[in-house]
């Protein structure tokens, strides 16, 4: 160092100097060339630098700290985006499958309407009964999507009513709701329940018990759907079972989500177990499914009697 300097007239560095105390400190040197009387010497001139180094440690570690928000934050508005995407993905098909869903069955009413209208019913009794059923059916279905569509768009600014609902006469109407349906399809609908009261929303839980048991009498071609109710000390369960089509885990694990349908053919909007789920948490309850390809779904709520 001292070479450099006697060469180049100067040398400055950082380096370790020690105090008198014996402790260390960190310090810029400046080694200068001078010429003094024919002699040439070296002067140093040492600069205490701990707090400046303190102050670089300091930014450095905001930048670090900085530059790891910035990554963290960046992630989350990349997650963000991919799930507004995702949303918007499941918007699109939600309004497809709701097109499709209030369309069908009205073109089918439309179309038999048109019928009956140049259609003697003499002698033909049991053509015009076939056409007048087929249409109570569709409109039926039509009913139940809208029905559907407007839980699910109002389910945010309901709040359950508390009062005593006679959960047995609940579960009797849907299934009274769907035993045509059933019959119609060749399947056997069945009903195993026993008195319970809770204190709940009366319309809210009918929807709910509503969307299961259309679900399973949907997806249900052979066999039965049972419908079980069980009351116990402090809560209240409801098991639909069926011998349908079933589910893979995966798609049982997202059965819950709005707009998901496993097949996006199906008939549905994609929305019915999403309404039931959330009618379900506003009561306090839960709800979980079991399913198995092939050999059909059961899905199970268990509702807090609050009495």
């Amino acid at each position: 160092m001292l070479n450099i300097a006697m060469k180049t007239g100067s040398n400055f560095f950082e380096w370790t100097h020690r105090r008198a105390d014996g402790t260390d400190f960190p310090a810029t040197v400046l080694l200068t060339r001078v010429n003094l009387k024919g002699k040439t010497f070296i002067q140093a001139t040492v600069r205490d630098i701990t707090e400046q180094k303190r102050a670089e440690d300091t930014i450095k570690n905001y930048a670090l700290n900085l530059e790891s928000e910035v990554k963290r934050r960046t992630t989350e508005l990349e997650m963000e985006k991919r799930k507004v995407e995702g949303m918007s993905e499941m918007k699109d098909e939600f309004i497809r499958n709701v097109t499709h869903e209030l369309k069908t069955p009205l073109s089918v009413v439309l179309a038999n309407l048109t019928l009956l209208k140049d259609y003697s019913p003499v002698g033909r009794e049991k053509d015009w009964t076939k056409l007048l059923d087929m249409m109570e059916r569709n409109a039926s279905r039509l009913n139940h999507s809208v029905n559907q569509i407007l839980s699910f768009s109002r389910l945010n600014e309901i709040t359950p009513k508390r009062e005593r609902t006679y959960l047995n006469e609940v579960v009797d109407s849907v299934y009274q709701e769907y035993l045509p349906l059933a019959v119609a399809k060749g399947i056997s609908l069945e009903l195993d329940i026993e008195p319970v009261i809770v204190m709940g929303d009366r319309e809210m839980l009918a929807i709910a018990v509503g969307n299961l048991a259309s679900n399973a009498v949907k997806f249900t071609e052979k066999g039965m759907v049972r419908i079980i109710l069980r009351g116990f000390r402090k809560s209240a369960t409801i098991t639909v079972e069926d011998t349908g089509i079933g589910m893979r885990p995966n798609e049982a694990k997202r059965a819950f989500e709005q707009f998901y349908k496993a097949n996006p053919s199906a008939p549905g909007t994609g929305v019915g177990l999403t309404v039931t789920k959330e009618i379900v948490e506003k009561h306090g309850g839960e709800i979980g499914i079991e399913s198995k390809p092939g050999k059909g779904s059961t899905v199970t709520i268990i509702i807090p009697r609050g009495i």
